[in-house]
C-alpha cells in the first residue's frame, strides 16, 4: 500500500514469506499462536469485549472506549469496523474486530489511541487481546501497550508501559500482560509510527480482537463449545463426568418450573444446564450466568449439571447478554450433522403437520408433534408444557418455525438418533415467508474512481430485490435496483457500481423489498472518494475464488504497469497488465478456469512518469 524500495523484492515473492517468518521469530516472546485458531478459555472475568458489535468510533465510544487521534490527520477514522476483505475476525462474525491503518497518518506520523473503559484491577490480573496484520506483511506494523493507574484518558496519564510489540504477520496471535497495580485503570493500544502513512515504510493495517481482563485467581472458564466438544466423534462428550465452568446468556425459558432447566449460549455454542431440586431465582432471557458443574449426557443430549444444590455453583453476572440469532437450515442440512446444531437456535421454512395423527397438546400437556418440509423430511417438534404453545390453538400450516436443536434418543444406549426441535414460544411459529433476508455483509470500495457496493446474504425468503439508495443532501434517493433470489437458503452475493460518485464522503443503504411489497433497510455504509495520492495493491475479491476474481490497485501518477500472477514455484501463469495507465484506481479480472486449485501470488510493478515506483506482492487462493 506504500512506496517500497526494490531491494525488498530482490528475493522475489518468496522473500516476503521468509520476512514474515523472521518477524514471527522476533515477536514470539510476547505472543501465543494457535493453529487452528480456537477461542481460548479465560479465568475469572473482570472485563470482556469480543468486538462482535459495532466498532466504528461511535460504536466503540458507546461501549465506554475512548478514541484519540493525536496526529490530527488521516483520511479515515482512527479505528473502524474490521474489513473481511483484508482478513476475517479471530472469532465471531467476519467483521467482528476493529482496525487502524496507514490512512490515519498525518504525513509520516501516525498516533492513534484505543483506550479501554475504566476497569478495577488487582496486581496480578491479566490483560489479553488478539492482534494481526496481513500475512507476509512487507511493512512492520507495531503497537505500544500501556495503562494509566489514574484511569485517565489523555496520553500523559499512561504512566505504565508494557512495551512496543510487532503485530503478528502469520495469522491472529494473542498478547498477554500482567498488571502490577491495584485500583481503577484504563489500558490503551497506541498505534504510533514515525515512518508511516501512504509514503512510509512501517505501517499497513492492524486488527484487534477479543479483549479480556481476567483475575489472578478463580476457575478456568471454558467456552461452551469447548465444554461440549466430541473430538473423537463417538457422540459422547469428551469431558463426560468432568467438572467445568462455563459462562453464557440465558437463551430459553425455564423448561422445568420448580427446577433449573435453561439453555445457555455464549456465541461459540449452546448447552442445556439442568438441576433437579434447585429452583433458585427465575432467570430471564438475556441474563448472564456462570455455572460450575459436571458434564453429563441424558438420552444423547449433552448437559451441564450445577454442583451441590446449585445455590453457589450458579452465579448471576448481569443482564443484557447477547441472545443467539437463529441459523436457517433445511431438514436435510440439519440431519447431515445434527450434533453440530445441538443447543443452537435454528430456523426452518414452511414446515407442515405430517398428518392427521398429529395431536396438538391440550393445556398443561407435553407433546411430540411431527413436522415435515416440502422434501418430505420430518422432525419431531417437542412441545414442552412450560412454554405457551399448549395454551394456544394449533396453527394453520405451513409455518416458519424457530427452536433449539435438541435430542431424546430411542434408548439409553443409543446416542445418534432422536434429534428434535425444541421451540421456546408460540410467537416463534411464524407465517410462511416471515423469516427474512439475512444480510451478512454490506461494504463499499473505491474502484477505478467509482464506488462499488458489495453485499451478501445467507438466506432469502420472498426477496424481490434490493433498491440501492444514495444520500443526496438530507435524503436518500434510489440510484439502482438489483434483483433478488426469491427464496433460498444458499448464500448469495450482489454488487452495484455507482458511476456518478463524487469526491468526498458518500453514503449508501439498501432497501430490501419483498414480493408482497414490504421492505426493510440495511445499515448505512459510508466511503470517502478522494483524488488519488498514493500507490496501493488491494486484496483480490472474492478470496478464495472459483474461477475468477478481481484485483484492484491505485496509481498515484501515470505509470508503466505490469501485473502478473505466479504459482507457488515462482512460475508465471498469467500477465494481466503490461501497459501505460493513468493515475487513479484500476480493476482487472483474473480468470483461472484452466488452472488447478491452490495458492497463487500476484505482483505489481510500476514506473511513474514522475520518477516514483511501486512493487508489491499479495497471495490468493483458488478453490475448485
Amino acid at each position: 500500500m506504500h512506496k517500497l524500495l526494490s531491494v525488498v523484492f530482490m528475493s522475489f515473492l518468496f522473500g516476503c514469506l521468509l520476512f514474515a517468518q523472521n518477524n514471527n521469530q522476533r515477536d514470539e516472546t510476547i505472543n501465543k499462536h494457535q493453529s487452528p485458531i480456537n477461542r481460548q478459555g479465560s479465568e475469572s472475568g473482570i472485563f470482556f469485549d469480543d468486538m462482535n458489535g459495532v466498532n466504528s468510533v461511535a460504536g466503540l465510544e458507546a461501549r465506554g472506549w475512548v478514541i484519540l487521534n493525536e496526529d490530527g490527520g488521516g483520511t479515515q477514522p482512527p479505528f473502524a469496523q474490521g474489513d473481511p476483505v483484508v482478513f476475517a475476525a479471530y472469532e465471531g462474525p467476519d467483521t467482528g474486530y476493529t482496525f487502524t491503518n496507514y490512512q490515519g497518518a498525518n504525513g509520516f506520523l501516525i498516533d492513534q489511541w484505543l483506550i479501554s473503559p475504566e476497569i478495577a484491577v488487582s496486581s496480578g490480573d491479566t490483560l489479553k487481546f488478539w492482534h494481526r496484520s496481513p500475512d507476509a506483511n512487507p511493512f512492520d506494523d507495531s503497537i505500544y501497550v500501556r495503562y494509566a493507574t489514574n484511569a485517565g484518558i489523555t496520553p500523559g496519564d499512561f504512566d505504565q508501559t508494557w512495551g512496543r510489540y510487532l503485530v503478528s504477520e502469520t495469522g491472529w496471535a494473542q498478547w498477554v500482560g500482567t498488571f502490577n497495580h491495584t485500583g481503577n485503570i484504563r489500558f490503551a493500544i497506541q498505534y504510533y509510527i514515525t515512518d508511516g502513512g501512504p509514503s512510509g515504510n512501517n505501517s499497513n493495517y492492524v486488527g484487534l480482537d477479543l479483549f479480556e481482563v481476567t483475575g489472578a485467581s478463580g476457575p478456568t472458564i471454558l467456552t461452551i463449545a469447548e465444554a461440549r466438544e466430541d473430538l473423537d466423534n463417538d457422540f459422547i462428550p469428551d469431558r463426560l463426568g468432568d467438572t467445568v465452568t462455563v459462562a453464557g446468556t440465558v437463551s430459553s425459558i425455564n423448561y422445568n418450573t420448580g427446577n433449573f432447566n435453561y439453555v445457555l449460549h455464549d456465541g461459540t455454542g449452546g448447552i442445556t444446564s439442568i438441576k433437579f431440586g434447585y429452583a433458585g431465582p427465575e432467570y430471564n432471557m438475556g441474563d448472564i450466568l456462570q455455572v460450575t458443574g459436571e458434564i453429563g449426557q441424558f438420552r444423547g443430549l449433552t448437559q451441564i449439571e450445577p454442583l451441590g444444590d446449585g445455590s453457589s455453583s450458579v452465579v448471576f453476572q448481569g443482564t443484557g447478554g447477547a441472545l443467539p440469532d437463529f441459523i436457517l437450515l433445511t431438514l436435510s442440512t440439519y440431519y447431515a450433522n445434527p450434533e453440530m446444531y445441538e443447543g443452537e437456535l435454528l430456523g426452518f421454512v414452511s414446515l407442515s403437520s405430517s398428518g392427521p395423527w398429529n395431536a396438538w397438546p391440550t393445556s398443561g400437556s407435553n407433546a411430540n408433534f411431527v413436522l415435515q418440509d416440502a422434501a418430505m423430511d420430518t422432525i419431531i417438534m417437542r412441545i414442552d408444557k412450560e412454554t405457551d404453545l399448549d395454551e394456544n390453538p394449533e396453527p394453520s400450516w405451513p409455518k416458519d418455525v424457530i427452536g433449539f436443536g435438541s435430542q431424546f434418543t430411542s434408548s439409553s444406549g443409543v446416542y445418534d438418533d432422536g434429534y428434535q426441535l425444541l421451540p421456546r414460544m408460540y410467537s416463534e411459529i411464524l407465517p410462511p415467508g416471515t423469516i427474512p433476508v439475512e444480510l451478512t455483509s454490506f461494504t463499499a470500495y473505491v474502484v477505478d474512481q467509482n464506488i462499488m457496493l458489495k453485499w451478501s446474504t445467507s438466506t432469502e425468503t420472498n426477496n424481490l430485490g434490493f433498491e440501492v439508495e444514495k444520500k443526496t443532501g438530507t435524503e436518500f434517493r434510489a440510484i439502482g435496483f438489483i434483483n433478488g433470489s426469491g427464496t433460498t437458503t444458499e448464500p448469495q452475493e450482489y454488487s452495484f457500481t455507482d458511476v456518478n460518485s463524487e469526491v468526498g464522503v458518500n453514503y449508501y443503504r439498501l432497501k430490501q423489498v419483498d414480493l408482497d411489497g414490504s421492505y426493510s433497510y440495511s445499515e448505512v455504509v459510508e466511503i470517502e472518494l478522494g483524488a488519488p495520492v498514493f500507490y496501493s495493491l488491494e486484496q483480490n475479491y472474492p478470496n478464495p475464488f472459483n474461477p475468477s476474481t478481481k484485483i484492484v490497485f491505485n496509481l498515484a501518477a501515470d505509470a508503466k504497469v505490469t501485473l502478473k500472477v505466479f504459482d507457488v514455484l515462482g512460475q508465471e501463469v498469467s500477465e494481466l497488465v503490461n501497459s501505460q495507465l493513468t493515475a487513479g484506481n484500476h480493476v482487472f479480472t483474473f480468470d483461472a478456469l484452466l488452472l488447478n486449485s491452490g495458492v497463487y501470488f500476484y505482483r505489481i510493478d510500476t514506473e511513474g512518469i514522475d520518477g516514483s515506483s511501486f512493487t508489491q506482492v499479495k497471495k490468493m487462493l483458488l478453490t475448485k
